[in-house]
């Protein structure tokens, strides 16, 4: 059902994208820490929260999208290989 080439640029992509969401992540995450200890917000700005969230928001769905493709292309891997045998 998939080449080799095909299982290998699609496992190209989700390190990548995986990688990309756990950057997103602790990237909010810094710079909500960041924010906070060099107050440049008071302690009731809402902001550095806003942005961790946004960024949370943008992760979660690179998260299902790519986790997804990859147990439906492992299931095919896997019937195409029994079906081989």
């Amino acid at each position: 059902m998939y080449t080799e080439e095909e299982i290998e640029k699609f496992n190209s992509k989700f390190a990548k994208a995986i990688a990309l969401g756990v950057g997103l992540n602790i990237l909010g995450a810094i710079q909500l820490i960041f924010l906070y200890g060099m107050e440049i917000f008071n302690d009731e700005s809402t902001i550095p929260v806003v942005i961790l969230l946004a960024l949370t928001t943008i992760a979660v769905p690179i998260y299902i999208y790519y986790g997804t493709a990859a147990v439906i292309a492992s299931l095919a891997v896997s019937v195409t290989m029994a079906a081989a045998s």
